[in-house]
């Protein structure tokens, strides 16, 4: 309703009529004669909320870019990050940079919106990799071919990718 009350008066202040802006905006001249008095009262009122809604989309980007760079920092020293830690992580950036509350809640939906806009994606992550001695994995590899000799390739699994454990626990 405020954003028609500043067309209406935008309008009138560029010369239209009252019963042109009652046409426009499919209401009645009296409505429109109200918002013309009660000009001043209109765009004050649309600054603060302006204003405020402008702080409170300010402060919660912050709240986003830290919380990312402390997400990257973290993650990049292979620290597991679940949604409930990103939640009380959120909650702790924004306390401490004053977003109020009601301006601001680490939800589940704000929390599954955080994570489409930076693309990320649960996954396990694995340590192997970097405790994996490389020379004696190629030596292993030499060695499997050598104990494989004897069997048929169709008796020959990774278990890695087969179905075998079919009642263990997913990890």
């Amino acid at each position: 309703m405020l954003n028609t009350k500043l067309a209406i008066v935008k309008h009138l202040s560029e010369g239209h009529s009252i019963r042109a802006m009652a046409d426009k905006f499919s209401i009645s001249k009296g409505t429109v004669q109200a918002a013309k008095e009660n000009r001043e009262s209109i765009l004050n009122e649309a600054e603060r909320n302006h204003s405020l809604s402008k702080a409170r989309i300010v402060k919660q980007c912050e709240v986003n870019v830290i919380l990312w760079r402390w997400f990257a920092t973290a993650r990049a020293r292979g620290y597991p990050i679940s949604g409930p830690i990103l939640q009380v992580k959120a909650r702790q950036i924004a306390s401490e940079l004053g977003v109020e509350g009601g301006d601001f809640s680490a939800s589940e939906g704000w929390l599954h919106k955080w994570k489409e806009r930076n693309n990320i994606r649960s996954y396990k992550i694995s340590r192997e990799s970097g405790n994996v001695d490389l020379e004696r994995a190629e030596q292993w590899k030499s060695t499997l071919k050598s104990l494989l000799l004897g069997y048929d390739l169709k008796n020959v699994f990774n278990m890695d990718e087969m179905g075998f454990f079919f009642r263990a626990l997913p990890d």
